[in-house]
């Protein structure tokens, strides 16, 4: 799918989504991730209040494809992606020690499952 954001992440969080209970994916804010989900780092502008708290829509994009491993026999769940936010992230949803605000990737529901 030309749509779609394919994301590699560790079994604890691809079984936490896959069950339905984590609803958010978290991704530092970094210049890589803004061209990635934002489109333009030049636009970004961190002390905007447009961007801490609110929401905003993915250019173009409309699900994640989480992988879990690097192998083509990997499992995958393709999901729906709701949008982005900006803020802390949920300590029970992310590595430990993750502190500031990052990108906030809402989750939809599963639509796909391989190798599940």
């Amino acid at each position: 799918m030309s749509n779609t954001i394919y994301l590699p992440i560790q079994k604890k969080w691809f079984n936490m989504i896959l069950s339905g209970e984590k609803k958010e994916e978290y991704r530092e804010i970094k210049p890589y991730w803004v061209r990635r989900l934002v489109g333009n780092w030049h636009q970004y502008r961190p002390d905007s209040a447009f961007y801490q708290g609110e929401y905003i829509m993915p250019f173009g994009v409309t699900h994640i494809c989480f992988k879990n491993g690097y192998a083509k026999d990997s499992r995958q769940i393709l999901v729906q992606w709701k949008g982005l936010e900006v803020k802390p992230p949920n300590p029970k949803w992310c590595p430990e020690g993750t502190q500031g605000l990052c990108f906030a990737l809402i989750l939809g529901d599963v639509v796909e499952k391989t190798n599940v």
